[in-house]
């Protein structure tokens, strides 16, 4: 995603658990957003699918705060920005969805489904 991005003339900065060349969660709750900052995507959360995992209640539960923790900590920063990026979104999964019918448009009015994934999103 932000090889696209970049392609369209914006900067990109990616907030991180791991301080490499990214900025941390923990730098961007106390230094806010950068300035001018246009849009923000949240693309965080821990990986459902991660091979080495069970889905335990400790998995889950870390895969619940991972995503609400995050989502929480960006709309803290953007409400204390003086100048609030445009564009916020937020990217949850497909797992929202019913997994029944296979031929049926999936979009924002469709159902929501029963099973913990679909809780999840």
């Amino acid at each position: 995603m932000s090889h696209h991005v970049r392609r369209a003339d914006y900067e990109v900065i990616v907030i991180s658990m791991v301080q490499r060349e990214y900025r941390t969660w923990e730098e961007v709750e106390r230094e806010g957003l950068p300035t001018g900052t246009h849009g923000v995507v949240n693309l965080a959360g821990q990986n459902v699918l991660d091979p080495l995992r069970r889905w335990s209640p400790s998995f889950r539960e870390l895969c619940r705060t991972s995503r609400v923790d995050s989502t929480s900590l960006l709309a803290k920063v953007m409400g204390r920005s003086t100048i609030k990026p445009e564009v916020f979104v937020q990217v949850s999964g497909v797992g929202y969805y019913p997994n029944t019918d296979m031929e049926k448009v999936m979009d924002e009015s469709g159902e929501q489904g029963t099973d913990w994934l679909a809780k999840l999103a």
